[in-house]
């Protein structure tokens, strides 16, 4: 009697150097894989290849880059080694490495406690993380908010900085400019009530000071 076969393991992604390792299925993208096992990459377009913000740096060969990349990816940023995480689907293994910050984001749900028009085209959303929800920030982050299926169209992920103090954990604000035809920021203003539950993710960045010596200019 043969015996039979040993089971053949799947692909597995190594991120930054053994910290975390997970599976890769077939026909998956590098974006869901990861998420799938608790890292979550910015995105805005639904993994479609058109917001440039899920970029990941790829260590080892992969497939060949795709026509959404060569339009989000400059020639010196393919060459070293970054790629769209939406983009890439491989049933080889995989080495990334991720900003130590991806490890600390999370999904979260929010009540708005209260919304202030600051001016005609810009307004104050105060947020409370619901229990037990909080987020260990560092200025100068931003959140990835959704906003709800309404009239003015489909629901929608958009990206705004985080406008208050980084010592809240569980508290915070954001101040969102009324864009010509968006999708998101007239949803806020003309449809968001206090009150609202909001769903999101983060926090993300790390455009921050750090202790380097170096001179630093500081343009407003």
């Amino acid at each position: 009697m043969t015996p039979p076969e040993p089971e053949k393991l799947g692909a597995m992604i190594d991120v930054n150097n053994g910290a975390k390792q997970l599976p890769i299925h077939p026909g998956e993208s590098l974006l869901v894989a990861l998420a799938r096992g608790g890292l979550i990459l910015p995105s805005v377009c639904g993994g479609k290849g058109e917001c440039g913000f899920c970029r990941i740096r790829v260590t080892s060969p992969i497939p060949e880059v795709t026509e959404a990349e060569k339009q989000r990816l400059s020639d010196k940023e393919r060459s070293q080694g970054l790629r769209l995480a939406c983009q890439v689907k491989t049933t080889e293994n995989l080495q990334v490495n991720l900003p130590d910050y991806l490890f600390n984001v999370q999904r979260l749900t929010a009540v708005l406690e209260r919304k202030i028009n600051l001016t005609y085209d810009i307004v104050q959303l105060d947020l409370k993380l619901v229990p037990p929800g909080t987020m260990t920030l560092t200025a100068g982050q931003y959140i990835l908010l959704r906003s709800d299926n309404s009239e003015l169209g489909p629901a929608v992920t958009r990206a705004y900085s985080i406008a208050s103090s980084p010592s809240e954990k569980n508290r915070f604000s954001l101040m969102i400019r009324r864009v010509k035809n968006g999708l998101c920021s007239n949803w806020v203003f003309d449809r968001l009530q206090e009150g609202a539950t909001l769903r999101l993710s983060g926090p993300y960045g790390d455009f921050r000071l750090t202790n380097e010596t170096t001179p630093l200019l500081f343009i407003a």
